[in-house]
């Protein structure tokens, strides 16, 4: 019983491991690598720009030549433009005459082109002439034309065409290749979202330390950053007059649903005051509602009506003992009317 036991412990022991099946590495690299590749090739012809190669035009030259003549276009602007353009070229039949423009747009609007690209050949006795035409769909520019007369035999058009192409592709490139500048021409530049403006008003003032009301007149200079629906406003103000001032510096937000009319806000603002006291600062709250115009590109208009808050005391003076005075909480309404560029 001992020998067996001790033979078939052996017999365990001299098994070879189990083979696990190792995962294909070089196969999950590959695919990993071919599928990056794709994405990347994806994302570059989003952000390329799409040119309809239409259908070549010639006169005094026969149906064949012109459409040779296409199709050395299409294979130049092909490879000239790959990653940078995407060509586009639909079956169709030479004809007699140029496609008119509005209808060569038209017809790369309508496929979702930005470029409707056009080839003109035009035979006399002694030379050919090549045009090739680019018209922007969308862009704000003139049409790119290359003109290129051919005193040699037809062997070279091939040849000819490709230095077309690649003069074409280098005057086209700005701006049918960059999708920012598309969006602009066809919608406009973005509307301005920062102005800097000045203002000037009152400011009046309620329990002060002097006794009594005080009203001031006021300047302010501000700073508006315009978003949808709401805007922020950086601003300065001063106001002095009859032995009293205030000087503030703050920020706050107000509510404009429409973008432009009637806003609600609310601000907060660091304050230095004397009102016949011995002088305070601190922070000082204020809502505000208020009317705001804006046309385009115009300045902006607004006048606001606004209620300071200050949140700190300015201390009367006391000539028996210094410091003793009592504590006035300013408070009071504030007006003002801007501009801002």
């Amino acid at each position: 019983m001992i020998r067996l036991s001790r033979l078939r412990l052996l017999s365990r022991m001299d098994r070879p491991p189990p083979i696990v099946p190792r995962a294909p590495t070089s196969r999950v690299a590959l695919s990993a690598l071919a599928g990056l590749l794709t994405l990347v090739c994806a994302a570059r012809l989003v952000h390329a720009a799409a040119l309809l190669v239409l259908p070549a035009s010639g006169e005094n030259v026969s149906a064949v030549f012109v459409e040779q003549a296409h199709h050395h276009l299409v294979n130049a602007l092909i490879q000239i433009g790959r990653g940078r353009f995407q060509v586009l070229a639909p079956d169709g039949h030479a004809t007699a005459k140029p496609l008119e423009p509005a209808r060569a747009i038209d017809k790369a609007a309508a496929l979702g082109a930005d470029v409707a690209v056009t080839l003109h050949i035009a035979h006399d006795p002694l030379t050919t002439l090549l045009v090739l035409t680019g018209y922007p769909i969308r862009a704000a520019t003139a049409p790119v034309q290359i003109l290129k007369r051919l005193t040699i035999g037809p062997q070279f058009l091939a040849a000819s065409i490709q230095e077309m192409a690649g003069d074409f592709l280098a005057q086209s490139q700005p701006p049918f290749s960059d999708p920012m500048a598309r969006h602009q021409a066809t919608y406009g530049p973005p509307p301005r979202e920062t102005f800097v403006g000045l203002g000037a008003g009152s400011a009046t003032a309620f329990n002060t330390a002097g006794g009594g009301i005080t009203t001031l007149p006021s300047i302010a200079i501000f700073v508006l950053k315009m978003m949808p629906s709401t805007f922020a406003d950086f601003r300065g103000e001063y106001a002095s007059g009859a032995g009293a001032s205030v000087g503030s510096l703050g920020a706050g937000f107000a509510w404009l649903p429409a973008g432009r009319g009637v806003y609600l806000g609310f601000g907060a603002k660091w304050s230095n005051l004397t009102f016949g006291g011995r002088g305070a600062n601190g922070i000082a709250a204020q809502p505000t509602v208020g009317f705001l115009h804006r046309s385009g590109t115009s300045p902006i208009f607004r006048a606001e009506l606004g209620y300071v808050m200050n949140l700190f005391a300015e201390l009367e003076h006391d000539r028996l003992i210094p410091g003793a005075g009592d504590g006035h909480f300013t408070h009071g309404p504030i007006t003002n009317v801007g501009i801002a560029f």
